[in-house]
């Protein structure tokens, strides 16, 4: 059996097709844009987001890039959102999908892709007798219910970005339904799906694949200083970044918070919530890593996420995170971090609270951190594809 998979940006770091081009399973794997070029580039010359684009681990692997022109054409695309991504995800399926029938996809073949990006591939699949993998990255059309939400109760936090076009969820659906298998990151998002009214009976929980990059330590406390609390993600509501806000106006000197993403709030909502808050901005990945070497923990106060890799990506460098129920299953509580209910200011405030009066616990945790972390290897990640019925 070999494997065609579609994959727009750098989702999950390429492991997927790592684990498969090491078992020699990989037929092809198309994206929008592989750098290859960066590689040759002396290191301070190199494009950080674009060196990104590139593994150098698949250098010999089967990869197939779209046309400048398809990247081109998104890049430039001024409609909403939602329209963007049909409009990339049809140009993207017709390219993979005439791939896939050039590199001879056929019986016992599985073709996997993610939301938006797979359904001309999936339609090839049909006619040809593949197997198809749905892989939905976020929770679905409540998703788009909890933001909305979320915006009714903070409205000086800006607009609320418009909402899914007909199209985007139509193309989803018809994705689903071509689906031999669907393939979900967390709980969470299976039952966001049911509750919007999708067929869950071909879902299956399977953990993004994450690998390590560098070598962590146990971190301990040190005495007499505000925790140091991270935050990585866009500062938006349907992250819970105001609950984090709340939580840092109740600790006051106790803690810093230092925030890595795009704002996506009003500057002025953001001074009026989040004073005291330390807002670096968009930065490459190597920048983030080195943001958690001088962190103490990670905050995820997400209301709603299909997964949230960079639970992960903290805990390999010996955080403790503090993450809610509302996204993949990552932090056991009590263990290498805690789990709270998402929007609850009360419990994220004690959840600190604790973390800074019990070094010894903070310890315990952070060393936790470390070995969990190694848990979802891409290994464990195609064990769970391969075992979907």
């Amino acid at each position: 059996m070999k494997w065609y998979l579609s994959q727009l940006g750098r989702r999950e770091h390429y492991s997927l097709a790592v684990a498969l081009h090491r078992q020699r399973g990989l037929a092809v794997l198309c994206t929008d844009i592989w750098a290859a070029w960066t590689a040759r580039l002396p290191a301070l010359l190199r494009p950080c987001g674009l060196a990104q684009r590139y593994r150098v681990d698949l250098a010999d692997a089967p990869i197939c890039a779209e046309p400048w022109l398809n990247v081109w054409r998104t890049w430039t695309d001024r409609r909403s959102p939602f329209d963007c991504w049909v409009a990339q995800g049809e140009r993207f399926g017709r390219f993979a999908a005439e791939v896939y029938r050039q590199r001879g996809l056929g019986v016992g073949d599985t073709a996997l892709g993610y939301t938006c990006g797979n359904l001309e591939q999936f339609t090839l699949a049909r006619e040809v007798g593949a197997r198809t993998i749905h892989v939905q990255v976020d929770p679905g059309p409540a998703w788009y219910d909890t933001r909305a939400a979320a915006h009714a109760a903070n409205p000086r936090a800006g607009t609320m970005p418009a909402g899914p076009s007909r199209a985007f969820l139509q193309r989803v659906r018809e994705e689903i339904s071509l689906a031999d298998r669907l393939v979900v990151h967390s709980a969470h998002s299976l039952r966001s799906l049911a509750s919007a009214g999708l067929d869950i009976s071909r879902g299956v929980v399977v953990p993004p694949a994450f690998s390590p990059v560098g070598q962590g330590v146990a971190r301990r406390l040190q005495p007499g200083r505000p925790l140091r609390v991270l935050y990585v993600g866009y500062v938006n509501l349907a992250k819970g970044f105001h609950v984090l806000a709340a939580a840092s106006r109740t600790l006051g000197a106790d803690i810093a918070v230092t925030v890595v993403g795009g704002l996506q709030m009003e500057p002025a909502y953001l001074r009026a919530i989040a004073p005291d808050v330390e807002f670096i901005g968009h930065v490459a990945q190597a920048e983030v890593a080195r943001r958690m070497a001088q962190a103490d923990v990670l905050v995820f106060p997400t209301l709603s996420d299909g997964f949230g890799l960079v639970q992960l990506e903290a805990m390999a460098q010996g955080l403790p995170v503090i993450a809610t129920s509302a996204c993949g299953e990552v932090v056991r509580n009590g263990r290498d971090g805690f789990v709270v209910p998402p929007g609850d200011v009360e419990s994220l405030v004690e959840a600190l609270r604790r973390l800074r009066r019990e070094p010894d616990l903070y310890a315990a945790m952070s060393q936790a951190a470390l070995g969990r972390a190694t848990e979802f290897g891409p290994e464990r990640h195609l064990a769970g594809l391969l075992a979907s019925p």
